[in-house]
């Protein structure tokens, strides 16, 4: 293996060392991490020089215990960090007095993320009435009655656990706005308030420039505030692949500042004394940076865009240096620059999305390169032959990237959210074109007029290009079947994707048959997870069985839509009704043979628990022992979420054995 290669795996091997740590079903002792760390550090010192296979290894296990340990360390200073509340799970009613650290207007209500400082500092998301944005703005001192309650569990032990990313930004519970007390203007304002009011403000002029729901498209791709788009919209936008546009990433990042640095270039062309006395290209590049710096202050500096300007910066600091700007070795320093800030990234579908396609791109152009297909000398050739071989390297390269970079993405996307856009390589050929070449450069354009209040015009091209945008996915998704659905898929069968492609990237002539079966083995496995034979929410409000006649369908369902559509989103039930049966106690014959009982009223728990195998009573306590497997209230308020799988008879239940599951203390 070549240093050129070796580089891009200590990168991987360190983001697997933490993946590793946050995959754990429980929370490891502290004085497990130092001794891994004992054992692979003199490994590593003992093997720094030699050049052999051993030594490689020895000093990847070593980068790898580094990765778990910093994971570790990074989890322990957060949970030391923010204060964790023990809130109840059906709401209650608090009053609350801290400052509003952001507010957003959405196209139903508002969304206020106010930041609460006792003994130690922690977060609340509260949803409000929509004029309460407009009056609550960054910065302001609150005293209000809101109902709060914890972030809700995920609905399966491998389903997205809001959790997760909830506990890093410090957020601990979500609720509704009952009444404004107080609301004080007359606060100093600290920099990151005049920043949020000048992002809204931004976006509030956007939105005003354009008619709904282009104005919100375009204040999303500049501020990346996307609360105003229509629901409509946004599940137009995702059904068809093209939900990558919304959220601010690597591409907008790398447009906006590719197209500073593609101006900047050809606006140099016109004096060639500039091009002859200075190196326009650095200078370019330096101006670029500092754009990409703005579009970052300006977007919000979430982590995803924080991912992306690491990634831009590092490139464009190569070509400062005089280096080629994007290859692996680029995109290796870029990924361990950003999962040293994040650790926790490594696990969410943003990161692993962008870099997944970004590598599988950058080894599918070295390819092309080295076999010299991409500029032959042309030289010979008149001027219309020349420009329809570019016209024609540029169609393949649209196709090819587009086709790469969807089948990278599809798999993960079908991993994390169970579905995929079937059509997206047509909807990405047809739209990306528009937004690459019109969209984000009149964005750039526009934002740098705002100023002085010359942004119609080009806000104006841009509205027209998000229009035909719009237009295309719209005929997507009406002349095919633009959504396909995919059952849940195990966990191993990701990781065996995951390694094809590294393999792919990185193996020679034998790894790349390794990765064939890998792959192979990947895409088999897909949507091919255990189904339950009875999965729970909600402490019972919504209930799912699986039966050998209608498969798994919806018997129950009540309380909290969002949690009930999140059932249904992640097992895709059938739409067959659930069995008539009376007030008292609902019989149901399970797919492993086993009959389940659903008992409503007290006086019906005797008989089910004599007749029956399991037995739901999600508003019943029994004061008694039970025969059967035996789910009553203080169970399921212990256990909200439950899952039974065939044959089975112990509850797997939704991790809480880690810091950010666990319950502290209450708040004081």
């Amino acid at each position: 293996m070549t240093r050129q290669q070796f580089f891009p795996l200590v990168f991987i091997v360190l983001a697997s060392g933490m993946a590793a740590y946050f995959s754990l079903p429980f929370e490891p002792s502290i004085y497990f991490t130092a001794l891994l760390l004992v054992i692979s550090a003199p490994m590593a010192w003992r093997s720094r020089r030699a050049e052999t296979v051993t030594a490689r290894l020895m000093l990847l296990f070593m980068v790898s215990s580094f990765g778990f340990a910093w994971a570790h360390l990074f989890t322990l200073h957060t949970a030391a960090k923010w204060q964790q509340l023990a809130l109840p799970s059906a709401g209650e009613e608090r009053h609350i007095s801290g400052q509003i650290i952001w507010s957003e207007p959405r196209a139903r209500g508002s969304v206020m993320d106010i930041s609460l400082s006792q003994a130690k500092p922690y977060r609340l998301r509260i949803f409000a009435p929509k004029h309460v944005a407009t009056e609550a703005l960054p910065g302001c001192h609150i005293e209000a009655l809101v109902s709060v309650a914890p972030i809700g569990l995920p609905v399966s032990r491998h389903a997205y656990d809001r959790r997760f990313t909830q506990f890093f930004e410090g957020r601990q519970g979500q609720g509704f706005l009952r009444r404004t007390d107080r609301l004080d203007f007359q606060q100093p304002l600290t920099v990151s308030a005049r920043l949020a009011r000048w992002r809204l403000s931004i976006a509030q002029a956007f939105r005003q420039a354009l008619t709904p729901p282009l104005g919100a498209l375009a204040a999303s791709l500049v501020t990346g505030i996307r609360g105003a788009i229509p629901a409509d919209t946004r599940d137009l936008f995702r059904d068809t692949g093209l939900a990558h546009v919304l959220a601010i990433s690597g591409l907008h990042m790398s447009l906006f500042a590719g197209s500073v640095f593609a101006i900047l270039r050809l606006l140099a062309a016109a004096w060639p004394w500039l091009v002859q006395s200075y190196d326009v290209r650095r200078i370019s590049a330096g101006v670029a940076i500092i754009a990409a710096i703005a579009y970052l202050i300006i977007s919000g500096a979430s982590f995803a865009t924080q991912r992306a300007f690491m990634m831009i910066v590092i490139v464009f600091l190569a070509m400062l240096l005089g280096r080629t700007g994007l290859t692996l070795r680029n995109l290796s320093t870029a990924g361990i620059v950003i999962i040293l800030v994040q650790p926790a990234a490594v696990v969410q579908a943003g990161f692993q999305m962008s870099f997944a396609a970004v590598m599988a791109l950058i080894a599918y152009y070295e390819y092309w390169q080295s076999r010299n297909q991409v500029f032959r000398h042309y030289e010979g050739f008149a001027v219309h032959q020349r420009l329809w071989r570019y016209l024609r390297i540029g169609l393949w390269g649209l196709f090819s990237t587009s086709l790469i970079a969807g089948s990278v993405t599809g798999y993960i996307a079908a991993y994390h959210f169970g579905q995929m856009a079937g059509f997206g390589l047509v909807t990405n050929m047809l739209a990306m074109p528009i937004f690459s070449l019109l969209v984000m450069p009149m964005a750039a354009l526009s934002l740098a007029l705002l100023p002085f209040g010359l942004h119609g015009f080009s806000l104006a091209i841009m509205g027209r290009g998000l229009a035909q945008i719009i237009a295309i996915a719209q005929w997507v998704a009406t002349t095919t079947q633009a959504v396909w659905y995919v059952a849940p898929t195990p966990p191993w069968a990701f990781l065996c994707a995951m390694v094809g492609l590294i393999l792919w990237v990185l193996g020679g002539r034998f790894g790349r048959r390794l990765a064939f079966v890998s792959i192979c083995l990947a895409l088999m496995m897909l949507g091919r997870s255990e189904k339950p034979v009875l999965a729970i929410v909600q402490s019972g409000d919504g209930i799912l069985v699986q039966d050998s006649e209608h498969g798994l369908r919806v018997i129950r369902q009540r309380g909290n839509p969002y949690q009930l559509q999140l059932l249904r989103d992640y097992w895709r039930p059938t739409t067959a009704p659930a069995p008539a049966c009376d007030k008292a106690l609902c019989p149901h014959q399970l797919a492993d043979g086993r009959r389940l009982a659903l008992v409503i009223y007290r006086h019906a728990l005797t008989p089910a628990c004599n007749d029956f195998d399991i037995v739901v009573a999600p508003r019943v306590s029994a004061q008694y022992p039970c025969q059967a497997l035996l789910l009553d209230k203080p169970a399921l308020t212990a256990k909200p979420n439950v899952e039974i799988y065939p044959n089975a008879k112990q509850i797997v239940t939704p991790n809480q054995a880690r810091l950010w599951h666990a319950k502290a203390q209450q708040d004081e």
